[in-house]
């Protein structure tokens, strides 16, 4: 299992299909959960993700807003869950 860690700039495009694709697998499908997934945080958050053969299984973005560091869409999908893996997401 691959860590990254990455800012917006810094992700290709592939990436951040993953990425997307993950969260509204696990949100907006997942938790029926009709809120915008996508927003403006994105492009300043880092973007950390747990990384199996190549594809995400893990994520959680990062940023500060008002002096606070804030963890926000943090999930492991559901195949990967009870393995830790959350826990070794905000570890690192």
């Amino acid at each position: 299992m691959q860590v990254k860690i990455k800012a917006f700039s810094e992700l290709n495009t592939k990436e951040y299909r993953q990425l997307l694709f993950l969260r509204v697998a696990v949100f907006v499908v997942g938790q029926n959960c009709p809120d915008q997934e996508v927003d403006a945080i994105d492009l300043q958050a880092m973007h950390l993700w747990l990384e199996e053969e190549g594809r995400p299984v893990a994520y959680a973005r990062v940023y500060e807003e008002d002096g606070h560091v804030h963890f926000g869409r943090v999930l492991v999908e559901q195949a990967s869950r009870h393995q830790g893996l959350g826990k070794k997401l905000l570890d690192e």
